[in-house]
């Protein structure tokens, strides 16, 4: 049961194997717009970072530092529910299943799962603390994985090297 008052915030990044005007990756730069664009829509809604900040755009734009190369997405959704219909049941997932096709093997863990006070937008740099807290210390309070997540349902469906691949996958 997720806790009153609290949602849940999911962080992930990548960088991409070319410039995002390649043609390489243009399709799933203009697929993950329309993917990102309708999460507003999703029951379970409470915020995301938007990279151009035009509505319904998606965030192909939120790039880290100056670099278009990576590309960032966090979204916070009232519920462990809604995060997975999130990732396991739309077609972002199918997107995130061909990662290797267009993002570089990550170096670091690059994904991350934490609760929020309900109505609180964490800014990127609360993300990279949190992000860097699990990098050094593991799953924590402060920063966890789908595995790590009592309330967590779909990834209990699937193995451990499932859901060790879909944290993998995400682009």
């Amino acid at each position: 049961m997720q806790e009153t008052g609290h949602h849940l915030a999911q962080f992930d990044a990548g960088r991409l194997i070319v410039p995002n005007d390649d043609p390489r990756v243009v399709e799933f730069m203009d697929a993950s717009d329309r993917v990102t664009g309708a999460v507003p829509r999703m029951p379970g809604f409470a915020r995301m970072i938007e990279g151009s900040a035009a509505p319904e755009t998606g965030n192909t734009g939120t790039c880290i530092g100056s670099n278009p190369r990576f590309l960032a997405h966090l979204a916070v959704r009232d519920s462990a529910e809604a995060q997975e219909n999130l990732v396991w049941k739309t077609a972002r997932r199918r997107l995130c299943e061909r990662r290797a096709d267009r993002c570089e093997a990550p170096k670091k863990q690059h994904f991350a799962v934490w609760r929020v006070a309900a109505g609180h937008g964490p800014a990127l740099t609360e993300v990279f603390e949190r992000l860097a807290f699990k990098q050094e210390r593991g799953a924590s309070d402060r920063a966890f994985g789908w595995l790590s997540l009592k309330e967590a349902q779909a990834c209990k469906t699937r193995g451990p090297a499932q859901v060790a691949a879909a944290q993998a996958a995400r682009c």
